[in-house]
């Protein structure tokens, strides 16, 4: 893998660069070179070049298979690189990505636990920000045992206003996500944060077209919980679609005790969390501040997937937003929430060898 200046067919002094890779068939096929290509590209972005081209024969469909994959435009033939004739792919480094070139770039930086600076004009639309994410998550969700349930994002003002996002999303969980109280982060994060939220474990699949009580009464248990979020854009800088397509930067769910609610319609608003980190106050919320009411936010979720032709089903986690802003979770951090009546949650991070 490596990008080079062309040579051109005439001997001419041009300033062209290409992209190219040359793989051992025993890993063709694996989405390697697509993967090495994305990570190549960045570094090509921030050495500020404005295009890159690739080159193949004809008959090599897989390579153009790969520039397909990378965004790039099929210029057609030509013959004035090295003295024959090639299909040309153009990409233009400084124009806005398609959604599964961007889901590309995100999740080759998640594997390499690298951070990303986000493009400023990237031009998704909803519609393309969910596509994004639905390929950044499907190997994830695949590796972590399934979809386990949802998070939502930015239903409080108070997460609204500290990431400047003026509207909710959500994600899905895989299994592999979802935490026992007091666990220990010790890898798959680069720049983790966590914040107190109100979780739902659902006693029953949700119709789409489900009423407020109905939902309610699908929920068998609410818990105290903490959510490790871990953006992949760098100093958690971007706006509501890329946050979207990075799967509203979810991590993990750690989940802590059940809440024990006399009157589940008047008393579960009413919820007061106190977030702490290392022993010290971090943060006071109540679960008002989802959307007013966690089951709100569950029935906007399920009015957000119905449009999917996706659902809420029994077993799922749902996580409704966090209740207070997030705090860093460093090296040997320990942080924690509690409520009345509940036993605190913990989530704490391996120190650093």
């Amino acid at each position: 893998m490596m990008i080079g200046r062309l040579p051109p067919s005439d001997g001419r002094d041009v300033d062209a660069f290409e992209i190219g890779w040359d793989l051992h068939p025993d890993v063709w096929g694996h989405g390697y070179a697509t993967e090495a290509a994305v990570a190549l590209l960045e570094h090509a972005r921030r050495a500020g070049l404005a295009e890159v081209y690739a080159v193949t024969y004809p008959e090599n469909h897989a390579s153009r298979a790969v520039c397909r994959r990378l965004g790039m435009r099929d210029m057609g033939e030509t013959d004035r690189w090295y003295g024959v004739t090639l299909i040309e792919h153009r990409l233009d480094l400084a124009a806005p990505e398609s959604p599964d070139v961007l889901a590309s770039r995100i999740a080759t930086a998640r594997s390499r636990r690298a951070v990303l600076p986000a493009p400023l004009d990237h031009r998704l639309t909803p519609a393309g920000a969910y596509r994004a994410q639905g390929l950044v998550l499907a190997e994830r969700l695949a590796r972590g045992g399934g979809r386990g349930g949802w998070k939502l994002g930015y239903t409080s003002q108070v997460m609204r206003e500290q990431m400047g996002i003026a509207e909710p999303n959500f994600g899905p969980l895989a299994r592999g996500m979802i935490l026992a109280d007091g666990a220990v982060v010790a890898s798959g994060v680069t720049q983790p944060r966590v914040e107190p939220e109100i979780a739902a474990v659902l006693g029953a699949d949700v119709p789409p077209d489900a009423s407020l009580d109905e939902v309610r009464g699908a929920v068998a248990e609410w818990r105290i919980a903490l959510e490790v979020v871990d953006s992949v854009w760098q100093d958690y800088r971007f706006d509501w679609s890329l946050n979207t397509a990075d799967g509203s930067s979810a991590a993990f769910v750690v989940l802590g005790d059940r809440l024990v609610l006399d009157d589940p319609e008047a008393d579960l608003p009413a919820v007061r969390v106190v977030l702490a980190r290392n022993g010290e106050e971090a943060g006071r919320g109540a679960a008002s501040a989802a959307m007013g009411d966690p089951v709100a936010a569950l029935a906007w979720l399920v009015g957000q997937l119905a449009a999917s032709g996706d659902q809420v089903k029994e077993g799922d986690v749902v996580i409704t937003g966090g209740l207070t802003p997030a705090v860093p979770l460093g090296p040997g951090d320990r942080v924690e929430a509690w409520v009345d009546g509940a036993e605190p949650v913990r989530v704490s991070a391996a120190r650093a060898e």
